[in-house]
């Protein structure tokens, strides 16, 4: 063999390599380009993941008969469910259904908890003679239901 042939073949290896080098920068620019911004807009976790994750929890509700308020203290999870509006709903024995949220625009100023936090959330104004239920829902998925007793 002459030392051209062998220049030669190795030319066309380095050619080879060089191609699938620039395939794989190319495929990993695409992905990077067009599919990460795909992924933000796909949905939210459907309400089974939500419910499976279980990002908040009801320790305890009580209703303060004085001062007509109810109090939720809300434990978080440290997954990584994003939250950025809680709603809660208290079921009255006469059947009244009253509303209160935290965090979104439309909410009053309230700051949802960070990970692995709890946190007492007051929800005033009860209109409601006896609330017997308190529930929460994220993203329009209901996680949780809790009896409300009389805060000691």
């Amino acid at each position: 063999m002459s030392p051209i042939m062998n220049k030669k073949g190795m030319a066309e290896v380095i050619l080879v390599v060089l191609i699938i080098l620039l395939s794989i920068a190319s495929i990993t620019i695409f992905s990077a380009a067009i599919l990460g911004p795909a992924r933000q807009l796909s949905p939210q976790l459907s309400c089974t993941e939500l419910r499976i994750q279980q990002p908040l929890e009801i320790r305890m509700a009580c209703f303060d008969q004085d001062s007509g308020e109810i109090r939720a203290t809300i434990q978080r999870s440290l997954n990584d469910v994003e939250i950025s509006k809680i709603i809660f709903r208290g079921i009255g024995s006469e059947g009244a259904l009253e509303e209160w949220c935290c965090g979104g625009s439309t909410c009053s100023e309230c700051i949802i908890q960070e990970r692995g936090a709890t946190k007492t959330y007051t929800l005033e104004e009860v209109r409601m003679q006896s609330p017997e239920t308190l529930i929460i829902e994220v993203d329009q998925c209901v996680l949780q239901s809790s009896e409300v007793e009389p805060c000691v």
